[in-house]
């Protein structure tokens, strides 16, 4: 059974940006945002620890080995306190988003990209910020938001993941196996990102045909929670 535990953390990482955002002294937001990444990061094991108890045989073969997991975890939480720095700072929404994608393609292993989308003010289609070379970011500009899509338009209005372990096989994927093809992936894993501004969301893709693990979807988790904060600093900011 799961429990508040994780929402609870992540609260406490939203805290402590709103307070980074409210401070002056350069030392102090930089300690709060190092907090924050610090609460998310909590936030992150405690998922997997509550996944494990659920499905304890499917996750256990999903596991990386604990020295590999620790050094993967400390670069994320490097990763995620530099986003958050760099957004306080100013930065640009596709420097920060970024800066997640680099390194949550390294944790989640070779042969995988990914992207992060937003949607429009209405809410009814999504646009691409970072991580898709521009042919394909043009090629998908306007995806719709909506019961009848899929991947990234259906992850968003639905709010769960979407989660497509070959687009070749997937009889929705027909119109798009193209594009897939075109630009080399198979797999396509899409997560909702609910931010309190704006939605999105955030899209992997595998070069060969994967399943997601636990660990992939509970990571996955993380990275979307580190992208509403970004997000909702990133309108706010425009908004002054």
């Amino acid at each position: 059974m799961r429990t508040k535990k994780p929402e609870i953390l992540k609260s406490n990482a939203e805290e402590c940006c709103r307070r980074a955002a409210l401070v002056t002294d350069p030392l102090v937001r930089h300690d709060l945002l190092a907090l924050a990444a610090q609460w998310l990061d909590l936030a992150t094991v405690q998922e997997e620890l509550e996944a494990r108890r659920e499905r304890l045989n499917g996750f256990i073969s999903g596991i990386k080995s604990l020295p590999e997991a620790s050094t993967k975890r400390e670069a994320w939480r490097r990763a995620q306190g530099k986003a958050l720095e760099v957004a306080m700072l100013g930065g640009t929404l596709e420097r920060t988003l970024g800066i997640l994608i680099s390194t949550a393609t390294d944790v989640i292993g070779e042969g995988v990209r990914a992207a992060f989308y937003i949607a429009n003010p209405a809410g009814t289609t999504l646009h691409h910020v970072v991580g898709m070379p521009a042919a394909y970011a043009e090629a998908v500009d306007g995806f719709k938001i909506g019961a009848d899509s899929l991947a990234c338009g259906l992850a968003t209005h639905t709010g769960r993941p979407v989660l497509t372990s070959d687009v070749t096989t997937d009889q929705r994927w027909i119109p798009w196996r193209s594009m897939a093809q075109k630009f080399d992936y198979r797999g396509c894993w899409s997560f909702p990102i609910r931010s309190g501004m704006r939605n999105g969301s955030f899209a992997i893709y595998s070069r060969g045909a994967r399943e997601a693990t636990s660990a992939d979807v509970n990571f996955a988790e993380l990275v979307t929670k580190t992208a509403a904060i970004l997000i909702d600093r990133h309108i706010h900011g425009k908004q002054r």
